[in-house]
């Protein structure tokens, strides 16, 4: 009886770290990697139309999507940001630059925290998060 209880118990052990492994790794980049981009038609309402643009190799226009699913980063001026976009109590907020990400990759801190290639734009200067509608600071 003893086995029997022990062999139910492992069982419901190793059940139970699949699902906790499962739900963690969900989240991570590695699933990410492998999630197909949507191929739907319809857009969504906060979708910028220059977001929704491909960029054909060797065009790196601002506001378009890489193949990679990396938006081109589009800078602002402070002017015009002050004007369209007008900054936060605190002020605008940084990007976030991974430590494992490509020196020009920063994510938007607005949700849903899209990756911006802004490699071309300098440290500190504003970039437009085209598919939010909002300005952060390249960090």
């Amino acid at each position: 009886m003893n086995h029997l209880m022990k062999t139910k118990l492992s069982l419901f052990a190793a059940t139970l770290i699949a699902i906790v492994l499962g739900l963690a790794l969900s989240h991570t980049a590695v699933a990410q990697m492998y999630a197909k981009p949507s191929t739907s038609s319809s857009s969504s309402s906060k979708t910028a139309p220059a977001a929704n643009a491909t960029a054909s190799p060797g065009e790196s226009k601002p506001g378009t999507t890489l193949a990679s699913g990396v938006i081109v980063g589009t800078p602002i001026t402070k002017e015009d940001a002050a004007k369209k976009y007008p900054a936060p109590r605190g002020g605008y907020p940084a990007g976030e630059h991974g430590p494992h990400d490509a020196s020009g990759l920063i994510k938007s801190p607005y949700s849903p925290h899209k990756a911006f290639e802004c490699s071309k734009i300098g440290h500190g200067e504003l970039v437009l998060d085209t598919y939010a509608n909002h300005v952060f600071v390249r960090p």
